[in-house]
């Protein structure tokens, strides 16, 4: 009688764990991402901090490729169709958030041509009926797009392996709130437990609130105001080499209780812990998302060449890194190649010691990188992959410094995006580097579509450093949630 009632209760727990994600009050954060060779539209539905589904569109070709009176058609068709999605899926249009972050759309151009088009999309979005904050619309560091692409594979893996310990708990909240709804946006029950934000806010308390506000400072000692009501532009590149980070000598500061590097700053997180550890004991503890007492490297402010640079939006690479101390005995990554960037982001576990690596390249994506080698005539050379044809590739993209400075060998995996995805996925299975080559080899001894592309990934992966039995993983989602760098853009937004 009581494994009876037992398995009736389990069946009903788990029809409530379905439906519990859509019962409970959810909210939507809609993200407008203008990249190269499209802009695309993000609408993420979250329920307490649990991302539910996510909803994307791309809309061609890129802002940078189009006049005035084109970009505010797309952008108005872009408004409409998120609008439509958030309406028919029980949202409300005035309390979702929304935000236009340009990457390599917009970094590509001169300052002046991004301003005009950034105050035109923000009339736009003001008029729109979103709720659209001070910083509605940005151009992103190339350095921040591949944070905010690790922490976004980070927190889907977190979900994906303790999916059954916070449907429960979102099982639990619902029992205890079901006559409840959250009137505010961004607002949760307080009494509930939020495995999910509170695991955000650990990483906020060790360090993510520190790094929020060096973001904020250096934005603020290093560029001007768009327009009064826009986001600060971004430089894309804050650093110039990464490799002298080994080089620098490193002083003390009593007074501050900082230490200085030459050319960096040096913040060291709390190492307090404000989670409660009843609310985060029965989480697995996956050795791949782990984090602990974040320290965070970041560069001084150059205002005087910062004013001076006629483009101040390119100059050649863009590096920051991050310490941790953590027993995560795994360590991965993104390498996310889109159109005029790629960006590089992983961790590594040397001497126990657990560094977070960021790294933006703004020339090596897929069509701006290309195009560079085809006037060179160099893929026609470099069909046979020799390391003569690396060395040219390193050369004229100034790699060496950067392949020898970063540690790509420590790294357990590295999960391939973007431009990676679109080329790569009907190649599957593809565990290594290697499969990713043999793939080019037998596919390309005739010239066929996308043989360039195949040669040009290679060429570009050999380059920065990567090994051919380095494990790798082709996808653009993960447990059928999207991964990009929207995601971690959209909850830092729904946590304000």
């Amino acid at each position: 009688m009581f494994q009876h009632a037992l398995k009736l209760q389990t069946k009903r727990n788990l029809q409530m764990l379905l439906f519990a994600p859509f019962i409970l009050a959810k909210q939507f954060v809609v993200i407008l991402d203008a990249g190269f060779t499209s802009t695309k539209l993000n609408v993420y539905t979250f329920s307490d901090m649990i991302v539910v589904s996510s909803y994307t569109r791309f809309y061609h070709p890129g802002v940078h490729e189009l006049r005035m009176n084109e970009i505010e058609h797309m952008i108005e068709c872009m408004l409409s169709d998120a609008r439509k999605f958030v309406e028919e899926n029980g949202g409300d249009v005035h309390r979702t958030r929304i935000a236009l972050v340009a990457t390599e759309g917009l970094r590509s151009l001169g300052r002046t041509c991004a301003d005009v088009i950034l105050r035109c999309i923000k009339g736009l979005i003001d008029r729109s009926g979103f709720v659209s904050g001070r910083h509605s619309v940005s151009v992103m560091d190339g350095v921040f797009e591949g944070l905010y692409a690790y922490e976004a594979l980070v927190y889907l893996l977190f979900l994906r392996d303790n999916k059954d310990i916070l449907g429960e708990q979102l099982v639990d909240r619902y029992r205890k709130n079901k006559t409840r709804r959250d009137d505010e946006v961004g607002r949760s029950d307080r009494n509930a437990v939020r495995v999910s934000k509170n695991w955000w806010n650990e990483k906020k308390n060790n360090g993510q609130s520190t790094e929020n506000r060096d973001k904020k400072t250096a934005s603020d000692n290093t560029q001007d105001n768009i327009t009064d009501s826009s986001n600060k532009l971004t430089h894309e590149n804050r650093t110039a080499v990464i490799s002298k980070v080994g080089q620098q000598e490193e002083t003390g500061d009593a007074k501050t209780g900082k230490k200085k590097l030459h050319g960096w700053y040096f913040f060291k997180a709390k190492s307090g812990e404000n989670t409660s550890k009843n609310n985060l004991n029965e989480l697995k503890n996956t050795e791949e998302n782990e984090f602990d007492k974040v320290t965070y490297l970041k560069p001084r402010n150059n205002t005087t060449s910062s004013i001076k640079s006629e483009n101040y939006l390119q100059r050649e690479h863009s590096t920051t890194s991050h310490s941790l101390t953590t027993n995560s005995k795994l360590s991965l990554g993104i390498i996310e190649m889109g159109g005029g960037s790629m960006q590089i982001a992983f961790s590594t576990n040397v001497g126990n010691k657990y560094q977070l690596f960021i790294h933006s390249f703004h020339n090596l994506g897929l069509i701006k990188g290309m195009n560079e080698l085809l006037s060179l005539n160099l893929l026609e050379r470099c069909r046979d992959l020799k390391d003569e044809c690396v060395h040219c590739i390193r050369e004229h993209f100034n790699l060496n410094e950067f392949v020898r400075a970063a540690p790509l060998h420590s790294v357990h995996k590295f999960y391939l995006l973007s431009f990676f995805y679109d080329r790569l996925s009907e190649y599957q299975p593809i565990r290594k580097f290697d499969d990713i080559i043999n793939v080019y080899k037998t596919r390309c001894v005739r010239r066929t579509k996308n043989c360039n592309d195949l040669e040009y990934m290679v060429l570009v992966l050999k380059g920065i450093g990567l090994k051919g039995d380095t494990r790798v993983e082709i996808g653009r989602m993960i447990d059928d949630k999207n991964l990009n760098w929207g995601l971690a853009k959209a909850l830092e937004m729904l946590i304000g």
